[in-house]
């Protein structure tokens, strides 16, 4: 309903013949609301046609160069029951709003997080990753019970977090690419607590080039790169450390459909290296094509767990709706 209102504003100006700019990543919308689109990749104009003239994969097309014929990699098989968990968590509640949430990850599983936006999935995420202190159950790693559990004894541990919002929590914008994918593991390219510059490039650019950053120079300040590359950068930030669990907030928000593709790609792959995966997305179909197991979640509570496979998008915004009323408004 906000985005009709933003519609309706929009078509009022141009009744006033004022002139607009509308930029996203939501091409559905565009195709709604433009009289004319331009499309352009890597900086460069592709085209510029009527609005009544173009399709979304005709517009896909024009901004890859090419067909994006699967928006998604092919549904990896669930992980057998018998894999014993790599993550456990029993009964958590945090003062950040958590309340008695349960979930299980097993090693190369992709398990998702269901919830509308303000029902707790990036709490729970944060209490899983450390940031956020546990007042009541217990997390297990690996088998082990996690005591004085903290962001660093996570990253120790081998969990890791990309967080939803990359400006304020994940990236220093005023840094280099460089700087920021190799940030959080430092220690990783010094000797004698110093940094060498040498192997700290080689192995940003090794990320950077994997990630099909664009352009791939490490040296330019993050702050001017797209959304989608800062993203990526972000990404490998936290996969140079090769982590054995990863959390996932909003990995595709704001960014375009070609780095989508390739982040769906990159989350596919980090599975099939047998490292856990809990994804968190406020775009449903992600996490219904994504995840082999997902976890629906209301008022900070896990409230039940589902079958991505055998929902859609409809199915689950109905469920959702369901369950927090249900849970909102107890008998």
């Amino acid at each position: 309903h906000e985005t009709d209102r933003l519609h309706t504003l929009i078509r009022s100006l141009r009744e006033q013949r004022r002139t607009i700019v509308y930029v996203s990543h939501f091409l559905d919308a565009v195709l709604d609301i433009a009289d004319r689109v331009t499309i352009m990749r890597d900086g460069v104009r592709v085209r510029t046609s009527a609005a009544a003239q173009e399709t979304k994969a005709s517009i896909v097309q024009g901004m890859l160069g090419r067909e994006l014929a699967v928006t998604f990699p092919e549904r990896r098989p669930p992980v057998d029951a018998s894999v014993a968990p790599i993550l456990v968590v029993e009964n958590v509640s945090t003062a950040a709003g958590v309340q008695s949430a349960s979930l299980e990850v097993r090693p190369g599983e992709i398990v998702g997080l269901l919830g509308l936006v303000g029902s707790g999935r990036s709490e729970i995420a944060r209490a899983i990753a450390g940031a956020d202190p546990i007042t009541a159950g217990r997390i297990l790693f690996q088998g082990a019970e996690c005591r004085r559990w903290n962001t660093r004894a996570a990253i120790e541990a081998g969990v890791v977090m990309v967080p939803e919002d990359r400006h304020a929590q994940g990236l220093v914008l005023e840094r280099s690419v460089k700087e920021n994918i190799s940030l959080a593991f430092l220690s990783r390219f010094a000797r004698l607590g110093v940094v060498s510059p040498r192997r700290e490039r080689e192995n940003a650019q090794q990320f950077a080039e994997a990630l099909n950053m664009r352009p791939p120079r490490i040296n330019l300040d993050i702050g001017g790169l797209s959304g989608g590359n800062q993203q990526k950068a972000l990404l490998a930030k936290w996969l140079i450390g090769d982590p054995t669990f990863v959390i996932l907030d909003e990995p595709t928000r704001g960014v375009d459909i070609g780095a989508k593709a390739t982040i769906y790609q990159l989350i596919a792959d980090l599975a099939d290296r047998g490292v856990g995966v809990l994804l968190i997305s406020s775009e449903h179909e992600e996490i219904l094509a994504l995840s082999t197991r997902a976890y629906t979640v209301t008022a900070g509570q896990t409230a039940g767990e589902v079958d991505p496979a055998a929902l859609g998008v409809s199915d689950v915004l109905a469920h959702l709706f369901a369950v927090d009323q249900e849970i909102g408004n107890p008998a």
